[in-house]
């Protein structure tokens, strides 16, 4: 389902433009956005007592028990309510004859007989090995018994991380707006001594901060429901592997229509084929929170085309009590829809005044937001209909065909009607060469003199007719 923000986001675009665009495109931008779709979680009802799916408060991240959300509050959100800070100490004093040191890191992680020892090792398997149990862990763990290893260690445990609470009018500090914020010299050296009565938090080890953490805090943050909405965004990195495959196939079968399918029986009982689904439940959401809007659906071309939606519904104009360029402006449009203002511009005025430019194109918004134009998404513009045309990008002209001038077609005609003869050329007549050849004597597909004679008398003829002759040429050209 959409986000509530996204959606708004949404709706006061479509409002504010007064444009029409494709409803499976604005389904889109929420699919590629994990910030504009939530997710609906619901138990099954089985036995008496239903399941329940428990929630962070903070992020939303569903669970399937209360331990899976406290373990992800102490990991992820320990830091929204204390602050960290590195202040110096005294190196631990006493007898340490050997060091623990993690085999997987290399890290130091205290003597056996110290106390932070313990809470060390929970704090190496919830930061670095969350996956791992801590008997496997101690495995891992080697004891060094050099003593300088051991003044490491004493060097290492001058700097601490210590934890304090965050106070409510600290978080107020932030809030503060920067008029009220900026102060002259006198004002602020009159708040120095209130900054320096500020209450301080005690500062904490970090399994005292976890301990007042769980006691104090973790209780209202933990909610628990049979049905809980969350953000898109709060379902990565899941601690419960099986509900993050059955969101992972939810995801899957709604952002890939191949995989929708409905396995619905038939009316005897059988079980059909499956059946793709055309939408999907976040298509389904999207549109029903359109139409709870207010906003207006319609189909480009026919009642099978592409779905669009606008803020309202297109009326047409009524020209009688429309003024001249008005009435041009609809006009046009009804006879070329799916124009482009640039050549409706065009169109009406030729002579590019730009004066009347501005005034047409001042004209062309205001009859888009009455609705007497419908304009799409990429800027066209077509008239009121109950199926108004839309065409995605504008047709290439044709290159018509170069046709030859009458001139020319004459004198190209001219040329092969003028053409001479093979029996009338008097180079090959005079040629000895040919006339010595015994095999072109010889051949019977040489014509003997009068034959060619003879030939010639049609072929002169047609020659001397050069209308005719023009006339075929023409038609061939």
């Amino acid at each position: 389902m959409p986000a509530s923000k996204a959606l708004a986001a949404i709706i006061r675009r479509i409002q504010a433009t007064h444009r029409a665009y494709p409803v499976r495109d604005v389904v889109k931008l929420f699919q590629n956005d994990d910030s504009g779709m939530a997710v609906r979680i619901e138990a099954r009802k089985e036995g008496a007592d239903p399941q329940q799916i428990f929630q962070c408060r903070v992020c939303g991240m569903p669970a399937l028990s209360e331990a899976e959300v406290a373990e992800h509050l102490i990991k992820k959100h320990l830091a929204d309510y204390f602050d960290v800070e590195e202040v110096e100490a005294e190196a631990p004093k006493g007898n340490f004859p050997c060091v623990a040191r993690c085999g997987l890191t290399g890290e130091l992680l205290g003597p056996p007989n110290h106390h932070s020892y313990a809470h060390r090792v929970q704090e190496m398997l919830a930061d670095r090995f969350p996956g791992m149990n801590e008997e496997e862990y101690r495995r891992h763990i080697e004891m060094v018994r050099d003593p300088e290893v051991v003044e490491q260690w004493r060097e290492q445990c001058k700097h601490r991380r210590v934890f304090r609470r965050k106070l409510e009018s600290a978080a107020k500090v932030g809030e503060q707006k920067p008029e009220e914020a900026t102060v002259t010299a006198d004002s602020s050296a009159e708040a120095t001594p209130a900054e320096e009565q500020k209450p301080v938090a005690p500062a904490l080890e970090r399994h005292e901060a976890e301990l007042v953490f769980r006691r104090e805090i973790m209780p209202g943050l933990i909610g628990a429901a049979s049905h809980v909405v969350c953000p898109a965004t709060s379902l990565k990195d899941l601690p419960n592997r099986r509900l993050a495959a059955v969101l992972n196939a939810s995801f899957a079968e709604e952002t890939d229509p191949g995989r929708r399918f409905n396995h619905r029986p038939q009316a005897d009982g059988s079980q059909p084929q499956s059946r793709m689904q055309r939408n999907g439940t976040l298509f389904a959401a999207v549109h029903a929170a359109f139409h709870h809007r207010g906003l207006y659906f319609f189909r480009a071309g026919d009642e099978r085309g592409q779905e669009f939606v606008m803020a309202s519904q297109p009326v047409p104009l009524d020209v009688d009590h429309a003024t001249p360029e008005l009435r041009q402006i609809a006009q046009y449009v009804a006879e070329h829809p799916s124009c482009p203002p640039k050549y409706l511009i065009e169109a009406l005025n030729p002579d590019n005044d730009e004066e009347k430019t501005t005034r047409l194109i001042s004209q062309i918004k205001w009859l888009v937001e009455k609705g007497h134009l419908v304009e799409f998404f990429n800027g066209f513009l077509s008239p009121p209909a109950p199926h108004p045309v839309f065409k995605q990008n504008l047709p290439k002209p044709k290159k018509a065909a170069a046709q030859p001038s009458p001139e020319v077609a004459a004198a190209e005609a001219a040329e092969v009607a003028a053409a001479p003869e093979v029996a009338a050329s008097p180079e090959v007549a005079a040629s000895p060469e040919v006339a010595a050849s015994p095999e072109v004597a010889a051949s019977p597909e040489v014509a003997t003199e009068p034959e060619v004679a003879a030939a010639a008398e049609p072929q002169a003829e047609v020659a001397a007719e050069p209308e005719v002759s023009v006339e075929k040429e023409s038609d061939n050209a």
